[in-house]
């Protein structure tokens, strides 16, 4: 499969949570995915572009994130194994991003118990061993092997298309 059969397959099953997906797929469509988000964040430090970029920075998750989420299930049948592992990931990372967030707000009162605990240098250190454990987890799973042959989610992606 090559890049542009992957990413257009990517997007063309956005709302296809069964069946199985390669590994070419997935990667191709992680490459884009990773391209664009550099792209972005590179063109944000320019002061002539930054506020459009900012928005396609935010825009480009918004776009993948469906996409991504079936492409990620379908990569988890591919090796023969459910996707509610994947699943855990994603609510564990929600979770995670969202006590940052609700912690460091803005109108948030200064000087609060949460915001504290969120800025220490401890919890800092915990969120991004929670992160990097997350992410080597995530590419364990993505780089799996296919189940050779047909398994319970269907038929071996590379062999169905020779």
């Amino acid at each position: 499969m090559d890049a542009a059969q992957a990413i257009k397959t990517g997007f063309a099953k956005s709302f296809h949570f069964s069946g199985r997906a390669s590994r070419p797929e997935f990667w191709w469509f992680a490459a884009l995915y990773l391209a664009l988000q550099f792209a972005a964040g590179f063109t944000a430090g320019n002061s002539h572009t930054a506020d459009i970029a900012r928005k396609f920075t935010g825009l480009v998750p918004l776009v993948f994130f469906l996409p991504g989420l079936a492409l990620c299930t379908r990569r988890m049948h591919d090796a023969d194994s459910s996707a509610i592992p994947y699943l855990t990931l994603i609510v564990i990372s929600v979770t995670k991003k969202l006590f940052f967030l609700y912690a460091l707000r803005p109108n948030a009162p200064v000087g609060s118990e949460l915001a504290t605990m969120a800025l220490d240098p401890t919890i800092k250190s915990i969120d991004l061993c929670v992160s990097l454990i997350l992410v080597a987890t995530l590419l364990y799973w993505m780089s799996r092997a296919s189940t050779p042959g047909p398994n319970r989610y269907g038929p071996n992606p590379l062999e169905a298309s020779k």
